[in-house]
């Protein structure tokens, strides 16, 4: 059930995002990366009391995260709330390379 795996991932993020270091985007917009069993986790945290922006996350040398064709991906992160998106590993690897590039634009 995907709403279930939702509920667990929220679960995993709540419980290990402050153990995990970031990456400023912007004041007070915050990357981080977390391992989730077979995925990376990527969390964008927005501590703005005002503003929602829209950040959009492009891999680059991309050598593991099985990614096909979906190389960009787009999300809104409202003020004082966070999203996420997972990416699975290649399971054929043990580490992960990739580069990104991020764009942020306050909606």
């Amino acid at each position: 059930n995907f709403l279930h795996e939702k509920d667990q991932v929220m679960k995993y993020i709540a419980e290990h995002l402050d153990h995990t270091n970031g990456q400023k985007l912007e004041e007070n917009l915050i990357l981080k990366e977390l391992e989730y069993f077979d995925s990376i986790v990527f969390v964008v945290v927005n501590n703005n009391k005002i503003g929602n922006y829209i950040v959009k996350v492009e891999f680059e040398n991309v050598g593991n995260p099985s990614l096909g064709n979906e190389k960009t991906k787009i999300m809104v992160v409202e003020n004082m709330k966070r999203n996420y998106f997972l990416v699975k590993k290649n399971s054929e690897l043990n580490n992960t390379k990739y580069s990104l590039i991020y764009s942020i634009k306050k909606q």
